[in-house]
């Protein structure tokens, strides 16, 4: 990957990040929205945007992430003007925050089970 697509997945991170957080008033999403990484295709016109949400109901916020791409898309080329089109944004959601923490639940049982 470039440095230049490095840098404009950088700033559309942040940019994302800030319009979920400030802009998105879907019921939908509570708890903790973060937004991993942002890989931007070569020719500017997709970008993979990689979540993680610490909520107990991850499907239905990443739902209401994704029905909202298209006005997450308008609000980022509101904000980032220097670019000539704003990318297609895919909200995929990263799973490894619960599957960790589930490895942690069951190496406590097992440890809890030696214990006894």
């Amino acid at each position: 990957m470039s440095i230049r697509l490095q840098r404009v997945g950088s700033e559309m991170q942040k940019n994302i990040s800030e319009i979920i957080r400030t802009k998105l008033q879907d019921p939908r999403i509570d708890g903790f929205v973060s937004i991993l990484s942002v890989e931007v295709a070569k020719d500017l016109k997709t970008a993979k945007v990689t979540v993680s949400i610490s909520s107990e109901n991850d499907d239905a916020v990443i739902d209401a992430i994704r029905s909202s791409a298209g006005f997450i898309k308008r609000e980022l080329s509101q904000i980032m003007r220097d670019m000539r089109t704003t990318p297609d944004l895919n909200f995929i959601l990263d799973k490894s925050l619960k599957y960790s923490e589930r490895i942690n639940q069951i190496l406590e049982g097992i440890k809890a089970d030696s214990e006894n």
